[in-house]
C-alpha cells in the first residue's frame, strides 16, 4: 500500500507528522490515516508529497513501485536495514535521474 510508501520516505527525510502535514496543509490526523492505510491521497496530495521530499510525482511513483514489493512495513522492523539501504538507493536513482532531466 502507498501508506506504508510514503511512512518510509516520510521517516528517510527526518520529518514528523505534524510537520509534513503543515507542508502539506492537512491534518496530523489525515496524514496518520494515510500512513496505516485507511484513508487514500488525492493524485494533487501526493504531488505535494513529492514536493515535500524534492523529488517528482513520477519519481514517488517509480519509488513506491520498487519499494511495494518489498514489506515496507519491515523498515519498523527490527531486521529494517536491507529495505532502508534499497529506499536510500532507489531515492538516489530518482534524484540522479530527476538532475539529468
Amino acid at each position: 500500500m502507498i501508506g506504508n510508501t510514503l511512512r518510509l520516505l516520510r521517516r528517510i527525510h527526518g520529518k514528523t507528522i505534524k510537520e509534513l502535514s503543515n507542508e502539506l496543509g492537512v491534518s496530523s490526523s489525515f496524514i496518520s490515516a494515510i500512513e496505516h492505510n485507511k484513508r487514500n491521497p488525492s493524485l494533487s496530495l501526493l504531488e505535494k508529497y513529492a514536493d515535500s521530499f524534492g523529488i517528482r510525482l513520477n519519481g514517488l511513483l517509480f519509488f513506491y513501485e520498487e519499494i511495494r514489493d518489498d514489506d515496507s512495513k519491515g523498515f519498523f522492523e527490527k531486521n529494517s536495514r536491507p529495505l532502508f539501504l534499497k529506499a536510500i538507493k532507489t531515492l538516489e536513482k530518482i534524484t540522479e535521474h530527476e538532475s539529468q532531466e
